[in-house]
């Protein structure tokens, strides 16, 4: 992509996007139909944001269509989708995210492999996208990615003689005995990495999914007969990916441990952080600007979320698609919109918009020379996630498995066991 023009970019991008509606806009619209079709979307991108973009793309001047936006909240999301579903006031469209596919999925229209092939969609975007696609055909289109990063206090590692950030898990067993400072009592004034604990540290759940997948498991796979959970399968391993994920999650709470670095009477782990008592912080692309805005004096830096010695990269992504509603009364129109959408010119400026990487594998590839942006583009392609059947009650799961953990009820094989039977009922 690097080596072609921008006319072959463009004549290729109105290329793709007539081979996204040709079949599936005849199989609803009438020939020689001039009706203008109204199309609601609703999305957690704030009106401004979308109006802002929507504006500058040639999907606004169709006059086809008629697009309307309204904001949701992440947290009345599935309560408004399903009492608009009942009162038959949908959307057309909803931006919808990995962890809630399962919870919408027998919503929303599943787009064939015929009319959009599994070929095309993977080729077009980053991995994790694969979890939009079902058995037979197209959940929903991927639209933002954002992934877990980790920041780090420069100050800290250089007034302590540490050139680099760690690359390794394994390196956090040295650089915490050297950077954690605590007295006698066992009492942490400055932490190293928040790991050990579940509810002071931000972004546990994803942590610890991040960690799962790296040691070996997906956690949730798709099967003949549904999603099984396989978080207690060891994928022959001598020891279950999950275990031995928890056993280096919990280790930094075991003040037994000389690279002890993290107690449950700690402050939220974002809020150490930007108060400078926290050496590094996991924490997503998109809290970059809110840990500007919270300590503008922090200096402060990102890079790649840390990995398990190997070949393979892997962290934890938030990724949201376009998907079409079964109630939806233009779903050709609805699947127009969506093509319009996820052009190279729309998906470029929404990623220059929100300050995330996009989730087209071509726009990765030309790269950035943005600091932030060029470590979050990286992070995107290693971005992973697992069907999520439901965001809070699997937090839930995970919270109460290290829980367990960390206060000797019962020893990691046996809590992720019951781990693995909680989400399995989940899943049913």
């Amino acid at each position: 992509m690097k080596d072609m023009s921008k006319f072959q970019i463009v004549l290729t991008a109105i290329f793709g996007i007539c081979i996204l509606t040709g079949v599936f806009v005849f199989a609803f619209v009438r020939p020689g139909s001039n009706v203008q079709a109204d199309v609601v979307i609703w999305g957690s991108l704030s009106e401004g944001d979308f109006s802002a973009v929507f504006m500058n793309i040639p999907l606004s001047k169709d006059k086809t269509v008629v697009v309307q936006y309204e904001y949701k909240r992440e947290t009345d999301f599935d309560m408004d989708f399903v009492e608009a579903l009942a009162s038959g006031t949908g959307p057309d469209i909803v931006l919808l995210g990995q962890d809630s596919i399962l919870t919408h999925k027998n919503k929303l229209f599943i787009i064939p492999f015929s009319s959009y092939s599994e070929r095309t969609f993977k080729d077009t975007y980053i991995p994790e996208g694969e979890l939009f696609l079902d058995q037979n055909g197209v959940i929903g289109f991927p639209f933002t990615i954002d992934p877990l990063v980790m920041y780090y206090n420069r100050d800290i590692f250089t007034s302590n003689e540490i050139a680099q950030p760690p690359m390794y898990w394994t390196q956090f067993y040295e650089l915490s005995k050297k950077l954690t400072k605590k007295d006698g009592a066992l009492n942490i004034s400055r932490a190293t990495l928040p790991l050990g604990e579940f509810q002071n540290i931000t972004n546990s759940k994803e942590i610890f999914s991040a960690l799962t997948m790296q040691a070996g498991s997906p956690i949730v796979v798709r099967s003949q007969d549904g999603y099984v959970s396989v978080l207690g399968q060891t994928f022959e391993q001598s020891v279950t990916p999950a275990v031995s994920a928890i056993n280096f999650y919990t280790e930094f709470s075991n003040p037994l441990k000389p690279h002890y670095s993290w107690n449950r009477s700690l402050p939220d782990s974002e809020l150490m952080f930007t108060s400078g008592d926290l050496a590094v912080y996991f924490g997503f692309a998109s809290e970059l600007g809110t840990l500007k805005e919270k300590n503008p004096n922090l200096n402060f830096d990102v890079t790649q979320f840390p990995q398990a010695q190997g070949d393979t990269r892997i962290t934890f992504g938030k990724m949201k698609a376009l998907a079409i509603t079964k109630s939806s009364k233009n779903p050709g129109a609805a699947f127009t919109v969506i093509s319009g959408l996820s052009t190279v010119n729309a998906m470029n400026q929404f990623s220059a918009m929100l300050r995330l990487p996009p989730v087209r594998r071509d726009l990765i590839s030309k790269g950035t020379t943005d600091q932030y942006l060029s470590v979050f583009y990286r992070s995107a392609l290693w971005a992973r996630g697992f069907p999520d059947p439901s965001r809070f009650a699997t937090r839930d799961i995970f919270r109460q498995m290290v829980e367990a953990v960390t206060g000797g009820r019962l020893d990691s094989a046996e809590a992720v066991d019951q781990a693995d039977q909680n989400l399995s009922a989940l899943l049913r």
